[in-house]
């Protein structure tokens, strides 16, 4: 992982190397770790938010927000070279979909339908299999960043993603959870050019089969059941899941917004055991998907736990009685 002087680095590089006023310098020096000769000295480095500079330039605040998302943003890409389109052929994830000696698909996992496949004749959803790339991610990869220009089209083979937001003030909004069999990066089959409204990441070893904008165009073009399907799913999952959170967030409060978030990251992601629904979830994503502190999260949990409800468990959630919550809340 980048350090912070490092990412303050990465930024002022976006910029030629020039910062804009003394004000946003400062800000880089104090989010530096110390120096050599502060270390070697016992000097303790001072530590001032950007605030205390020129609170009343506008300009400065501008140049201190934008500086945040491209912190973060290079802060998040280190994780993985596998950012922007840039994939590692190294680590390669065990994947269950059928390949040709010459690592080209030529079949799926068995057991996986994606929807947007529905109603495919073989020998075109075997041209169109063809027509992609099968690329390996690692774990806290981020396939897609925000704002970049749609020239890919994915279809999640295996693993498990989700879509984030990234502010103008820094802060960082979980979206729609991917699971295997969905497709994401939909700004890429548009006429016209134009650039990804969100960032995509995937939480665990994944693979993806991944189509060019102009190869997934011809495709659907030459195949119009490929462009239905994928209106379809706009409208019935990913305009569905908005109008369901819109409405929870509008509507309910902590307790009832954390308690949607659940049941539908449970009917998305969970895995179903003997003892209830199993959910991989931090604090942290709940938190952020259901717009609340994490310490608020705690509380509700902690409540649930206690009604029977919930079992918390390092690293995830264990839904006793998923069909209880929403009551409860």
């Amino acid at each position: 992982m980048l350090g912070n002087r490092a990412i303050g680095r990465a930024a002022l590089s976006t910029h030629g190397g020039v910062v804009p006023n003394p004000s946003a310098r400062k800000l880089i020096m104090i989010t530096g770790r110390p120096s050599t000769q502060e270390r070697a000295s016992g000097q303790k480095p001072r530590r001032e938010s950007y605030q205390d500079t020129k609170p009343n330039s506008s300009a400065s605040q501008a140049y201190v927000h934008k500086f945040l998302i491209l912190a973060r943003k290079y802060k998040k890409s280190a994780f993985s070279s596998e950012c922007s389109g840039v994939y590692s052929k190294e680590d390669l994830v065990n994947c269950a979909c059928k390949m040709s000696p010459g690592n080209q698909a030529v079949g799926l996992p068995d057991g996986l339908s994606p929807r947007f496949l529905s109603g495919l004749p073989k020998d075109k959803l075997e041209a169109m299999l063809s027509a992609a790339k099968h690329r390996h991610f690692r774990a806290s990869s981020v396939i897609i960043n925000q704002e970049d220009p749609a020239e890919r089209f994915f279809l999640l083979t295996s693993g498990q993603g989700r879509h984030f937001l990234n502010t103008s003030e820094g802060r960082r909004i979980l979206l729609h959870w991917l699971t295997p069999g969905q497709i994401f990066g939909g700004a890429a089959i548009l006429s016209t050019p134009c650039q990804y409204l969100a960032g995509t990441e995937v939480l665990v070893d994944s693979c993806a089969l991944v189509w060019e904008r102009q190869t997934i165009r011809e495709i659907m073009s030459d195949c119009p059941a490929l462009l239905d399907n994928a209106l379809s799913i706009a409208v019935t999952e990913n305009v569905a899941w908005l109008i369901a959170a819109h409405v929870s967030l509008s509507g309910d409060d902590a307790h009832g917004r954390v308690a949607h978030l659940l049941v539908s990251l449970a009917s998305a992601i969970g895995k179903v055991t003997p003892r209830g629904v199993d959910l991989r979830v931090l604090n942290e994503d709940l938190a952020e998907g259901a717009n609340v502190t994490p310490f608020t999260v705690s509380r509700c949990l902690r409540d649930w736990e206690q009604a029977g409800l919930v079992a918390k468990r390092r690293g995830g959630i264990l839904l006793r009685r998923p069909e209880l919550l929403l009551a409860a809340s």
